[in-house]
């Protein structure tokens, strides 16, 4: 055989041999990449149950403390309210012996507490969202509540 014609079947064999290289190659990328899409899928739900679990465990001891601070103060109020009156009395006594006017009383009034809902996640359902998720930019502050949140809260209190 010609030195050429074993150098041109050389040639061939080496390009098939490269072609079949490269294409397991290519199939072990492409397995490696559905994997690692896989992982990233299940370790962003796994955040975002945490998470969903995280902020309801803040939301419910806030509002547990916001109901019992609530309670503390409508019952101080109640236990100190005669005491109060009692003062106005003598200040108003004393008033009338200066020639001063008489001082209406004040009635503390007792407050409600509005509780907050636990905030909703934004659900990463589909591929897209959970391909993007990544990428895509996040909120300043991941307790970022609905519209009744803490400031309301305290405003609708008088606070």
């Amino acid at each position: 055989m010609p030195p050429l014609a074993i150098a041109a079947g050389a040639a061939v064999i080496g390009a098939g041999g490269s072609i079949i290289a490269a294409n397991k190659n290519s199939k072990a990328i492409d397995k490696s990449t559905d994997a690692s899409l896989q992982a990233n899928r299940e370790s962003l739900a796994a955040q975002k149950e945490a998470l969903d679990k995280t902020l309801g465990f803040q939301t419910q001891a806030y509002n547990n403390s916001g109901q019992l601070q609530t309670d503390v103060r409508n019952q101080n109020v109640a236990i100190l309210n005669p005491y109060a009156q009692t003062g106005y009395a003598a200040m108003n006594q004393i008033n009338a012996l200066l020639g001063l006017p008489e001082q209406q009383a004040y009635h503390a009034q007792p407050i409600t507490f509005n509780p907050i809902t636990n905030p909703a996640t934004p659900a990463a359902s589909t591929a897209t969202n959970a391909a993007n998720a990544a990428t895509a930019p996040r909120p300043m502050n991941a307790l970022s509540a609905p519209p009744n949140n803490l400031l309301t809260s305290l405003q609708a209190n008088g606070r």
